[in-house]
């Protein structure tokens, strides 16, 4: 098995960055171990289809299909990045260039017998779960945007004053006659 989900005491609360219900969570930056795990899952399961085509492909022929062994090498990738903890907003990304890739092989190359048809539309589905998490994170990710503008606007404030002051000083009172 190439995804070994984790027990609940390996530091998952130390590594998620909130939750998607949470008011803080940033779908960009944020890691959310236990949905990056469900995420795996499809993936994993699109990942063992096509090496499983693939070698059965080889078996039957002489040649490899680069495109096969592209979705191999991408969902590899993004499964990679799903145990090491990158943000959903980057994960989501990953598959959705594995479900491209995918898409080419079904249009391009694909003989019926070598469709990855099952676990493309569960990973479709787990990227469309991930897409309106982010969609639903928007309205706190800019809440917390403009928040952030705010307090380094009022920690520079002081400062600004303090500079036209000087400013002022400089230009009315030591002009020259």
């Amino acid at each position: 098995m190439l995804w070994a989900p984790s027990t609940p005491d390996d530091g998952d609360a130390a590594l998620a960055a909130g939750t998607p219900a949470d008011a803080t969570y940033n779908f960009c930056t944020g890691i959310y171990a236990a949905e990056a795990r469900r995420g795996a899952a499809a993936l994993e399961t699109l990942l063992c289809d096509a090496a499983a085509r693939s070698a059965a492909h080889l078996a039957d022929s002489d040649g490899r299909y680069p495109v096969l062994d592209g979705v191999v090498a991408a969902a590899g990738r993004v499964l990679v990045g799903a145990r090491v903890g990158v943000p959903l907003g980057t994960l989501v990304r990953g598959k959705e260039l594995v479900l491209w890739k995918a898409d080419e092989w079904h249009r391009h190359f694909a003989a019926p017998a070598l469709r990855l048809d099952g676990a493309m539309r569960g990973l479709a589905a787990a990227t469309a779960a991930w897409r309106g998490v982010e969609f639903a994170s928007w309205p706190k990710l800019l809440a917390a945007r403009a928040a952030t503008a705010a307090g380094r606007a009022a920690a520079y404030f002081p400062q600004v004053v303090s500079f036209s002051r000087t400013l002022m000083f400089l230009f009315f009172f030591l002009q020259l006659p």
